[in-house]
């Protein structure tokens, strides 16, 4: 391929700068022959290239000019065209248009004459149709043609209604309907004449000197004869109706009537059921029957399906005169209409009552199982079962584990509640070994025997044995109905415990609804006596603190016996429930305690705060508030001590006795001035509290355990409610003597009584050693008051405040250089 002009030049520029400028003489001729070479060459290139472009540009425009004239000369005749069809639409928009428009309304006119027409000739058409039926239903009705009469009667509605939608007048179309609901009355009136004949419902009632009686008969007769004299077929009758479209509210209405006299009667009633049977017609008879009162409840359910089944059959048969077609539509009608009350009657008032309540019974509720599903399967051959409800009594029979456990659920919580709306004042007395009447479950079923352990089973257990006692119920007295209470729920999780593992877990919870309904009703039902009377309020914390001592190990007792296929038999327990119930016990007691202080620091209030003791008459009102303050903490301490525990008791009282002497040290300390004869007096007054305090709080002494212990004894409100009314009775009695309050019975009960010692009295009552000083000091000189407060290391330092053995000096004596330096003395160490 020869050299491009381009390369050549670009050849001839790449030469070396001495062959462009000039060098030897030889290489200048080299150079310009190169350069000659170079020349020719980028010549004949040139010439080459002319003669493509050339060539080039002869082929494009000797094909181009033609095709642009051609070009040209098309859209010459394009735009001729375009002006020949413009002229066209003009012409058609001028001359044509118009008379399409004119033809186009035209045309519409005549189609709304053409529907007018039509419209009108199928209203007379109808029109005529409604009148030839409405003749002809009148002849057949004259002829006793009913049923012919009925298709007629039909067909002239389904006419009518044409011509309301077609437009038809108003006044026509009243006109004819009154017309067919003229002659559709009188059909109606005698199809229902002869539909009371094939089903009539009769009352009669018989009445002798002892008792009276009703029966409900319902003949079922296809011997029909209307007012005419003709006989009509049970067949046609239900054709008629079906076709005047009321057979439906016919069969509702006969299904109310079978339910509300017959069936609800039969099942919920002791009733007879008797069938005569005559040529054409039955008698269904239903009487009261006192034999059947006998029938024990498991035994209920078969005896009702039986006469039920009776009852449906004679109407089976007695339908089946009408024809198969008819019989079944008949059945497709009522049986949908009674059938679902039916169940719930069978449910509610047979079935229901016959659910065993207890597990010994389940065994003879099959027989009712097999007879429901003999009963429902009777009844769906038969046709009057729906196949949608065709297994309800069934499926509530089958379910007779979960029934049996919420009867029993329902009877626990009503009979549990009854006890605990039962009185609180019947109590029986628990000591801390005695047997208190429960029925636990037996030992060996809880734990393992001895001889099974091994000798580190033994030593193990011994080590982890807790002291005897730790677990007894303090010595106190309970209600009654708390005993029955927990007496209930241990037989229930007995029962529980041959139960299946549906109904374990039932009446599991049934007995925790049981507990959990404890704190609801009794704090609300017994609000009132509880507050008004010490003795219940004592006696209702005792219940509380007993129900929750016994939640601690209910369910260790029984949690091995449970079945072992349920979480019961690991996790049974009533622990969760205790909290709540101990604080009802809790509340009722706290609440009783502020009321007994209240009204023994308002009886103080009588006391007058101790001033001006030298008075006659006030210091007759200080010793007069002491003893009423002494009575009520008698009377109190009487009515509690044998009701409850020995170390509730001592808390209680020894919580009021350290409210009264608190105030009455308070209000001693809070004197501004005593004279010498007032405090005499005042100690007077005052010591009889502290010699007669402490007998409230006296207990009576251990006795061995006796036989005796082991009975429950019951006791009456009267004996606590009222002590003031057996001041004369004798204390022959020891449970007499400990219950009863207030002179010589509290005096006789004394006797026996042991006093608490000086420690055990501090320890209860905190302001016992500051009253007991404050008498000492009342009584004492200037000097004793130095001496017991010994630089703020002797006995009054602990318990008296400097301040306040300071108010007393000021109050007790005069203002002296003595007192003066005692007083200095009185200060707290290192002030």
């Amino acid at each position: 391929m020869e050299d491009s002009p381009s390369s050549l030049v670009a050849a001839a520029l790449q030469a070396k700068p001495s062959t462009r400028l000039g060098g030897s003489g030889a290489g200048a001729a080299g150079d310009t022959n190169l350069i000659e070479t170079y020349l020719g060459r980028l010549d004949i290139s040139a010439g080459e290239l002319k003669g493509e472009i050339f060539d080039m540009i002869k082929e494009k425009y000797q094909e181009f000019l033609p095709m642009f004239h051609d070009t040209g000369e098309m859209s010459a005749k394009v735009q001729r065209l375009s002006r020949d069809m413009d002229s066209l639409s003009d012409r058609v928009q001028v001359s044509c248009k118009p008379a399409l428009q004119a033809a186009s309304q035209h045309q519409g006119k005549l189609k709304t004459r053409l529907e007018e027409c039509n419209s009108h000739i199928s209203l007379l058409s109808e029109l005529l149709a409604i009148f030839d039926e409405f003749e002809g239903a009148q002849k057949d009705y004259e002829c006793s043609n009913y049923l012919s009469a009925a298709k007629r009667l039909k067909q002239a509605s389904g006419h009518l209604q044409v011509t309301l939608s077609g437009g038809c007048e108003l006044q026509i179309y009243l006109s004819l309907k009154d017309e067919l609901d003229r002659q559709r009355c009188d059909l109606l009136g005698l199809l229902r004449n002869a539909w009371e004949q094939a089903f009539k419902l009769s009352l009669s009632k018989t009445a002798n000197r002892t008792t009276a009686s009703s029966t409900m008969n319902l003949e079922l007769n296809s011997r029909l004869t209307v007012h005419t004299g003709r006989d009509i077929t049970m067949a046609t009758l239900l054709q008629c109706l079906e076709l005047l479209g009321v057979l439906e509210r016919e069969v509702l209405e006969l299904g109310q009537n079978l339910l509300k006299y017959f069936l609800v009667p039969t099942i919920s009633s002791r009733v007879k059921v008797s069938v005569t049977t005559l040529s054409r017609s039955f008698m269904i008879t239903l009487a009261d029957d006192a034999a059947s009162a006998e029938t024990e409840a498991h035994q209920r359910p078969v005896a009702v399906y039986r006469s039920t089944l009776e009852l449906f059959d004679v109407i089976s048969r007695f339908l089946s005169s009408a024809g198969d077609d008819l019989s079944l539509m008949m059945k497709n009608k009522l049986g949908p209409a009674i059938w679902q009350k039916v169940c719930e009657a069978i449910i509610n008032k047979c079935l229901a009552p016959a659910v065993p309540s207890n597990a010994e019974q389940l065994q003879l509720f099959s027989n009712v199982i097999t007879a429901t599903q003999d009963f429902e399967r009777s009844m769906f051959d038969k046709g009057f079962v729906p196949d949608a409800q065709a297994s309800t009594l069934s499926k509530y029979t089958s379910n007779v584990n979960i029934h049996f456990a919420s009867k029993k659920c329902e009877d626990l919580l009503v009979r549990a509640r009854s006890l605990m709306v039962s009185d609180l004042h019947n109590t029986v007395l628990i000591a801390p070994h005695s047997s208190t009447g429960l029925k636990t479950p037996s030992d060996s079923t809880c734990s393992p025997s001895a001889d099974s352990l091994s000798f580190d089973e033994k030593r193990s257990e011994a080590e982890l044995s807790l002291a005897e006692g730790v677990l007894y119920m303090p010595r106190c007295r309970v209600s009654t109905f708390v005993q029955d209470l927990v007496q209930l729920a241990r037989d229930t999780l007995q029962e529980a415990t041959r139960s299946s593992v549906e109904s374990a877990i039932q009446l599991f919870f049934s007995v925790r609804n049981v507990f959990e309904l404890y704190p609801l009703v009794t704090p609300t039902f017994h609000r009132r006596a509880v507050s008004d009377i010490p003795l219940l309020a004592a006696v209702q914390h005792n219940n509380s603190f007993y129900l929750a001592h016994q939640l601690l190990t209910l369910g260790h007792q029984f949690r091995s016996q449970l079945p072992a296929k349920s979480w019961l038999s690991e996790a049974a327990a009533f622990v969760d429930l205790v909290p709540s119930i101990r604080r009802v016990g809790e509340e009722c007691l706290v609440s009783q305690l502020l009321k007994q202080q209240n009204d023994l620091l308002a009886s103080l209030e009588g006391a007058h705060q101790f001033t001006n003791a030298t008075d006659k008459k006030r210091c007759a009102d200080i010793r007069r508030a002491l003893r009423q303050v002494m009575h009520q903490l008698g009377q109190l301490s009487s009515v509690w001590r044998d009701v409850l525990p020995k170390t509730v008791f001592l808390r209680s009282i020894a919580l009021l006795i350290d409210a009264v002497i608190n105030s009455v040290v308070s209000s001693v300390v809070a004197l501004q001035d005593i004279s010498a004869t007032e405090a005499i007096a005042v100690h007077t007054e005052l010591s009889s509290l502290l010699t007669g305090l402490p007998a409230h709080l006296a207990m009576p002494p251990p006795q061995p355990q006796r036989q005796s212990d082991s009975s429950s004894s019951t006791t009456a409100a009267a004996d606590k409610a009222t002590p003031t009314a057996r001041k004369g009775s004798s204390a022959s009695s020891s449970t007499a003597a400990s219950s009863a309050g207030g002179g010589g019975a509290m005096a006789a009960a004394s006797q026996d009584l042991v006093p608490l010692t000086d420690g055990e009295l501090r320890e209860l009552v905190p302001h016992w050693e500051k009253f007991r000083y404050l008498l000492i000091l009342l009584d004492g000189n200037l000097q004793l008051f130095v001496d017991l407060w010994s630089q703020g290391t002797g006995p009054i330092s602990s318990i008296y405040t400097a301040a306040e053995v300071r108010q007393l000096i000021r109050a007790l004596f005069q203002n002296t250089e003595r007192r003066s330096n005692a007083l200095t003395t009185i200060r707290l160490p290192g002030t």
